[in-house]
């Protein structure tokens, strides 16, 4: 379960009261957390509410909350172990000192996907950071992206290793539900998308998180990946797109206007890119084609000359050649 700010907040009161000297009950904690949430002008909460703070911070942080019988009074609450606090990290000053820096810069960003949001929150909580939530860098983001409310579950259930149920809708309005069992998750151009088995059709899939339309948890068994490996799967291509495994890796040379050259060198398009040549600022990539790498290379249009293999030049001079007859129409 997300851990949202005011759910934060009321770990810390309680969290305060489990290893005090005074002992409380369940209602004198009600009263002493709604007190203090109104000392900082917050809404209090029901009995219902607290009984939920508790069973979860036992959930999330394995809290050892202990019901303690009190003398026919109503029983107290407190931390099996005293010392104990959920904010007790168990790693080195200098790793904490890393790890609060890092939460402070985060905390700095424009962050609008939730669940990113609930990692910085639940560290936060775990670490006891309040970290300068000032706005001073921004991510380069499209506010009016589809699926990124998927972004969080999807990755959840691919770390677990769960098969889920995904109602997914083409690019031609066709929407079909897919038992889908994923197996990794990868960001290109601004879209998400996520890569896995699905049981369908028998094969691997390439699913955008923009079409998907609705995810919940399969009660399928979980399909173990043993078709490639994941680190190596993306090596020799620009994007996601995975062609044929009779695609071959074509040596690619492409030059570029002297303006336009150091900025390649300096943004390499792939990372199997050599300089052939620095005074024709030619430069090398050797991967696979798909439609990500023709997309790539237009984007450089008209700062950009395919040199070779001969067949992808003749596919780009046939695509400019189409394109500028729209033109001349």
């Amino acid at each position: 379960m997300p851990v949202t700010k005011n759910a934060l907040l009321r770990y810390r009161i309680l969290d305060r009261c489990f290893s005090g000297a005074v002992r409380y009950s369940i209602d004198e904690l009600l009263d002493f957390v709604n007190d203090e949430l109104d000392a900082q002008g917050l809404y209090g909460i029901s009995l219902r509410q607290l009984r939920d703070d508790i069973k979860n911070m036992r959930s999330i942080y394995d809290a050892p909350i202990d019901a303690k019988p009190n003398w026919g009074r109503k029983c107290y609450y407190v931390y099996a172990d005293e010392d104990y606090s959920i904010f007790k990290s168990g790693i080195s000053d200098q790793d904490y000192n890393v790890l609060k820096s890092t939460l402070e810069m985060l905390a700095k960003y424009k962050v609008s996907n939730v669940w990113l949001e609930d990692v910085i929150t639940n560290l936060e909580c775990r670490f006891d950071i309040v970290p300068n939530t000032e706005k001073l860098v921004f991510f380069d983001e499209n506010r009016n992206l589809k699926g990124l409310e998927f972004l969080g579950d999807i990755i959840k259930y691919t770390v677990a290793h769960e098969a889920i149920d995904v109602v997914y809708r083409s690019y031609r309005g066709h929407e079909e539900t897919y038992c889908f069992h994923p197996y990794c998750v990868k960001q290109y151009n601004g879209r998400w998308f996520v890569l896995g088995y699905e049981s369908k059709y028998g094969r691997i899939s390439n699913f955008a998180l923009d079409r998907i339309r609705g995810v919940k948890k399969s009660n399928k068994e979980f399909y173990d990946n043993v078709f490639f490996d994941v680190d190596d799967y993306f090596k020799d291509i620009i994007g996601v797109t995975v062609p044929g495994e009779d695609a071959e890796i074509l040596d690619i040379k492409l030059k570029f206007d002297p303006d336009r050259f150091p900025y390649v060198v300096s943004k390499p398009l792939h990372h199997s890119q050599e300089i052939i040549d620095e005074k024709e600022c030619i430069v090398e990539i050797h991967v696979k084609k798909n439609k990500e790498l023709i997309q790539k290379i237009f984007s450089y249009m008209p700062q950009v000359e395919v040199l070779s293999p001969s067949s992808l030049r003749e596919e780009i001079i046939d695509a400019i050649k189409r394109n500028l007859e729209k033109y001349n129409r």
